[in-house]
């Protein structure tokens, strides 16, 4: 919206662009700040007073986009060396399977719809044995009522979300996923096959995980329709 003062108009900042400047301003490559301890913690404070007012219109959304996918849907709203800032929708009924962000903080603030959201943690986090035990940390309904939620790396870090109705959520990843050193991996109970998905209704407190590639998981890939970070 175009604001007077003083006798000049100026285009007033979004919300997505002061957000995106805020987290340029705490978030730097290469220090503490990006590892997902104290620090991490700090900076996330000023980050999600802004990130619970985003809403499904602040990133160029309409409620319920995505409605008639056939799977789910993921926009890049920007990224740095720091940060990462992605738009993902779940269409009803679907899910994203049990996944991992490693050596990672994630903060999630849900734009619209109802998203069943399931987290796991490692037992024993510097075992490197398969299967691995993770205990359940993490069974919550999150609507855009809801307050930004957050995983490290070492809290709620293994995750699967499924949309009780079709729903869209904004992530902010830090830092991001980079090849080597920080990829995704997929994760099935032991003895489940390859086209396994988490049974929402049944949670179970532990499992026994294995790594594993999903067979028909996929996701699209759409342009960012906001205005520009």
């Amino acid at each position: 919206d175009d604001e007077y003062h003083s006798g000049y108009y100026f285009m007033s900042r979004s919300l997505i662009s002061e957000l995106f400047t805020h987290c340029q301003k705490v978030f730097r490559s290469g220090d503490a700040s990006i590892l997902g301890g104290a620090e991490t913690r700090r900076c996330l404070v000023g980050v999600n007073e802004l990130l619970n007012r985003v809403k499904a219109s602040d990133v160029g959304l309409e409620e319920n986009f995505g409605a008639g996918n056939d799977c789910p849907i993921a926009q890049r709203v920007c990224s740095t060396p720091a940060f990462t800032m992605d738009i993902f929708v779940i269409p009803k009924s679907m899910s994203l399977p049990l996944h991992d962000h490693p050596g990672m903080t994630v903060c999630t603030k849900m734009l619209y719809g109802s998203a069943h959201f399931v987290a796991y943690d490692w037992e024993n986090p510097s075992s490197t044995q398969y299967p691995r035990t993770a205990t359940l940390s993490m069974d919550k309904v999150l609507t855009k009522e809801d307050d930004v939620k957050v995983l490290y790396p070492q809290e709620n870090n293994i995750h699967s979300i499924k949309g009780n109705t079709t729903c869209a959520f904004l992530d902010i990843l830090i830092p991001p996923y980079q090849t080597p050193q920080r990829t995704c991996t997929y994760y099935k109970p032991e003895g489940e096959d390859d086209y396994h998905k988490l049974e929402f209704s049944k949670i179970a407190k532990t499992l026994k995980l294995v790594e594993y590639d999903p067979i028909d998981f996929y996701c699209d890939g759409d342009e960012y329709r906001g205005p520009s970070p």
